[in-house]
């Protein structure tokens, strides 16, 4: 029965020799428990370095066997790029109307508002200097009824005027700030 384990001792210690790489594996001819320990260390290490590199082929492997994501539809990206863009133009086209409109509008407002004054400075002048005969060219004139058209006009030019209606400036702003932000800010239709 010795011989049978003796046996046993050489083919396993052969088997780790060869493991090792080695013709008798790091284990000395005394076959001493130390020189065992060393080799069977050595195994370990080998095994457990060897399951490091197995378990990164089979993640390589799970990887590569999952399908690859699909591309963006770039075309529906393009579309709706292009439509924020055409509404950043809208919007800033009209923000820019809106602005000349007003422009335009306070320049007639400012006229009106100097011959208003003007047509009533003339009137009230006019009306502290009528006498009998006309202060300019000195004719008589129909009293009455040039008092009543010059406070007429007075009349006119102290009421409230019914402005027109003026652009709606800050709404158009609005929609450009909101377009701009639409284009340059984050996609979240993906």
């Amino acid at each position: 029965m010795e011989g049978d384990i003796q046996a046993e001792y050489a083919n396993w210690r052969q088997a780790v020799a060869t493991s090792l790489g080695s013709d008798n594996g790091g284990l000395g001819v005394e076959r001493t428990a130390e020189e065992l320990d060393r080799g069977l260390n050595e195994l370990l290490s080998r095994e457990q370095a060897e399951a490091r590199r197995v378990s990164a082929l089979q993640r390589l492997t799970s990887h590569l066997a999952k399908p690859r994501p699909e591309a963006p539809d770039l075309s529906l990206l393009q579309a709706v790029l292009t439509a924020a863009e055409a509404r950043t133009q809208t919007a800033s086209e009209q923000v820019a109307s809106a602005e000349q409109q007003a422009a335009l509008d306070r320049r007639v407002q400012v006229e009106l508002t100097e011959r208003t004054e003007s047509l009533r400075a003339l009137a009230q002048l006019a009306l502290r200097h009528l006498g009998d005969a006309c202060p300019v060219c000195g004719q008589t004139y129909d009293q009455i009824g040039t008092r009543s058209r010059l406070q007429h006009m007075l009349d006119e030019v102290n009421a409230p005027a019914g402005g027109s209606q003026l652009p709606d400036l800050p709404g158009a702003a609005a929609e450009l700030e909101a377009a701009t932000r639409f284009v340059s800010g984050p996609c979240s239709c993906a």
